[in-house]
């Protein structure tokens, strides 16, 4: 897989996302693929996209207080099974992140019933 390279522009990166995409659903990871303008994106989940130029793949991490930056990951599209691990990875670090979130709040309330939702 790694002959995206030897594509250009929009169809290295298109072939790249869906190299990816097929390997993320292997792990159980949904998606799809949305290409323009040289790049194509593969939206996962909620604060998590992964685009590509056909060359690397990035992803948003986390905030950087100090640089008041995001920091992002990066991945050469040669490795599309190492990558959707790595981003299987991330989504379930942000998935844990939304449930501990939930539950600190807690149970959604229906004022019309009274009851949790």
């Amino acid at each position: 897989m790694n002959g995206a390279a030897s594509y250009s522009g929009a169809d290295a990166a298109l072939i790249a996302a869906w190299w990816l995409l097929d390997e993320l659903k292997a792990l159980g990871v949904g998606g799809e693929v949305i290409g323009g303008y040289g790049l194509a994106v593969v939206p996962v989940w909620t604060d998590l996209l992964v685009w590509t130029d056909g060359q690397y793949f990035w992803w948003r991490l986390d905030w950087n207080a100090r640089t008041r930056r995001y920091s992002y990951a990066w991945h050469s599209v040669t490795d599309p099974e190492r990558a959707a691990r790595r981003v299987a990875f991330r989504l379930a670090d942000l998935r844990n992140t939304a449930l501990r979130v939930t539950s600190a709040v807690g149970p959604e309330v229906n004022p019309s019933v009274g009851g949790a939702i």
